[in-house]
């Protein structure tokens, strides 16, 4: 976090001490700017400060702050910093209403991007006034599974690896984490858990099952559950995985080509009923043909 010092410098602590850097924005500086803000700097001219080296310095010129569902993954205290006075990184969504994608976008210099999965035109819209839009509560305030938001932050992860068609590599996603993936040959009642940095799968399970178990345990390490959390953590799990699986965006594409159950399941590699379940959340399950 940096903090306004009242006379034109933020502080911030790093190594172990205390550092400065001067602010020269056109708009009035914030109090505070938190973890996880945008900051736009830029290099003051040359110039011989007294008691330090000559060169160029790095200063301030602006910052944005990230919007509410904006980090890939989820934290337990992210609403301590929902009052900081800062401004807001955009959100997107496409205008195509069977598409209906939304995401964070990485910079707020590219005002109408095309949507990332279907390529029609978008709008920005602000969270905080879409009443579909569930905001990040932790289950202690909510006493219940964030549905919506953990298919958000399974969406995002397919965007940010800027996956536009299935099969989603979900294997190749957990290497990317630094995470191994081990078979077992039994694991009692469990179809897989998440062992230090290992995902262990039970070795006689079929390929989509065992999918589906990666995309899971990626789910729980996404969302930052712990162990015992309970039955609302495995739902948020599921849903994170079904949606990793089954991205609602690519499911309306692929339908508009195919609504056999069986061409589906092989175009997603998923098993019949991962893909019912995603198709009932999308509201196009009366489409699914044998």
């Amino acid at each position: 976090m940096l903090v306004f010092d009242g006379d034109g410098r933020y502080v911030f602590r790093v190594d172990g001490g205390r550092r400065r850097i001067r602010y020269v924005g056109v708009t009035d500086p914030l109090d505070r700017i938190a973890s996880g803000t945008l900051v736009r700097v830029s290099l003051a001219r040359p110039w011989s400060p007294p008691n330090a080296p000559d060169g160029l310095y790095l200063q301030i010129s602006g910052c944005t702050k990230r919007s509410r569902g904006s980090p890939p993954q989820a934290t337990r205290d992210d609403h301590v910093d929902r009052d900081l006075h800062t401004c807001d990184m955009p959100w997107f969504r496409c205008t195509d209403e069977e598409c209906g994608h939304r995401w964070f976008h990485h910079s707020i210099l590219d005002d109408t991007p095309e949507c990332l999965q279907c390529g029609e035109p978008t709008e920005i819209f602000d969270p905080d006034d879409d009443e579909t839009f569930e905001p990040e509560q932790t289950p202690a305030e909510s006493r219940g599974p964030r549905i919506t938001y953990a298919r958000e932050l399974a969406l995002k992860r397919i965007t940010y690896a800027e996956i536009t068609a299935p099969p989603v590599p979900v294997r190749e996603f957990a290497e990317a984490d630094g995470l191994k993936v081990a078979l077992r040959q039994n694991l009692g009642s469990l179809r897989g858990r998440l062992v230090g940095n290992t995902i262990e799968l039970v070795k006689d399970d079929h390929p989509v099952v065992q999918r589906f178990t990666i995309a899971h345990e990626l789910g729980h390490r996404a969302l930052r559950h712990e162990h015992g959390d309970g039955d609302w953590a495995e739902t948020e799990a599921d849903n994170y995985a079904n949606e990793l699986l089954v991205p609602g965006p690519m499911l309306a594409r692929a339908m508009r080509t195919t609504t056999s159950a069986a061409a589906l399941r092989k175009l997603f590699n998923v098993s019949r009923p991962v893909l019912e379940i995603a198709c009932k959340h999308h509201h196009c399950a009366d489409r699914l043909t044998d």
